[in-house]
Formats: structure tokens, C-alpha cells, sequence
């Protein structure tokens, strides 16, 4: 199965969090992870 696109942070979430780079930069970490699996999540 290919590999998804690291999903970007949305913007309005880019503003809030603009104070808090560490939060965004984890937040990005996050997304990168998820889309990094082998196989996407399915709903139960």
C-alpha cells in the first residue's frame, strides 16, 4: 500500500499554536507518524 502525504497542520490551528512552536512542531511529528504507517487506520 503507498505511503500517505504527511497531512500540513491547518492554518487556523498554525495560529493559535503560534506561541507555542514546540507544540506545533510535535503536533507535526504526530502527523508525519500517522501517515507514515504501513496500513491506515479503519473504523471498527
Amino acid at each position: 500500500m503507498p505511503r500517505l502525504a504527511s497531512p500540513p497542520i491547518p492554518p487556523r490551528l498554525c495560529d493559535v499554536l503560534r506561541d507555542h512552536p514546540v507544540h506545533l512542531e510535535q503536533l507535526q511529528q504526530g502527523l508525519n507518524k500517522f501517515a507514515g504507517r504501513a496500513e491506515p487506520s479503519r473504523p471498527l
